[in-house]
């Protein structure tokens, strides 16, 4: 909200030094108070430049006719067609981190909803809730990422993966220990029963030769 505070400053420092400069350079009169009325009004979007440019070609048709009235129109129509165009978008823009267009358009829907209001809290409106839409995406990502790290350290496949759930995942940390264990074990009850077969054929067989 500084930021764009202090780039009205300057848009409208900008535009006042622009018509009052080139009031005095046409020897319109009273060029000094026709510039600080100018910085004034660039404070009101749309209307204010609307105003105070009318006022300075008014002010030279009257004190010069209307060849001086054209050359301030122009004068006028240069310096609001510079701040339309490049200082508000660009400038502007860059302060609050929003794109040229955006700022463009946000004016426009502002001006458009609610009048000279909207188009005066149209940009730190949509600055702010760029600002919170990227924090709240930046905290999203890092808390997604912290479950990336927590899966990959424990083994376990994120909720979402393809991978068929590990024995660790199912069983807990102590679930191949377990199961290097029973497989193990199982490994020695069928040797076991293996030697007792092979005994009993030898019985059988030493039955028979009697």
């Amino acid at each position: 909200m500084v930021s764009y505070v202090r780039i009205q400053m300057f848009v409208a420092f900008v535009d006042a030094v622009g018509i009052g400069v080139g009031a005095a350079i046409i020897q319109v009169p009273l060029a000094l108070p026709l510039g600080v009325l100018v910085f004034i009004g660039s404070f009101i979007p749309v209307v204010g430049a609307l105003v105070t440019g009318a006022i300075a070609v008014l002010l030279a048709l009257v004190a010069n006719g209307p060849v001086n009235a054209l050359v301030m129109l122009a004068i006028v129509l240069f310096v609001q067609q510079l701040e339309s165009h490049i200082l508000q978008p660009l400038i502007m823009g860059k302060a609050v981190s929003l794109h040229p267009v955006a700022v463009i358009l946000s004016v426009a829907a502002g001006s458009y909803l609610a009048g000279i209001p909207g188009a005066l809290f149209a940009v730190p409106l949509l600055a702010v809730a760029n600002t919170a839409v990227r924090y709240i995406a930046a905290r999203t990502w890092e808390h997604d990422e912290g479950l990336m790290t927590a899966y990959a350290g424990a083994g376990i496949a994120p909720p979402d993966s393809d991978e068929e759930p590990t024995i660790k995942e199912i069983h807990g940390p102590g679930a191949n220990a377990g199961a290097r264990s029973n497989s193990g074990e199982g490994a020695a009850g069928q040797h076991a029963a293996a030697e007792r077969t092979f005994a009993k054929d030898a019985a059988q067989h030493t039955n028979k030769g009697d």
